[in-house]
């Protein structure tokens, strides 16, 4: 991503710690050992975890921004 805002900075944290607790979840950190079904469940995870930070962040403005 390309000149990323604060808040989908602070999504992508959000998303690699979902990432990360799925990771040791099932006991693996090496990417290269993840079968493809764990692979997708780990894309999954950040991303969900991304997308759910920022409409939680959205939900917390009071007006839109523009």
């Amino acid at each position: 991503m390309i000149n990323t805002s604060r808040n989908e900075q602070a999504a992508m944290v959000k998303g690699g710690q979902a990432g990360g607790r799925y990771l040791e979840q099932i006991g693996k950190t090496d990417l290269v050992a993840l079968t493809d079904a764990e692979w997708s469940a780990f894309v999954e995870h950040l991303i969900t975890g991304y997308c759910d930070h920022l409409r939680e962040l959205a939900a917390d403005l009071s007006e839109c921004p523009f």
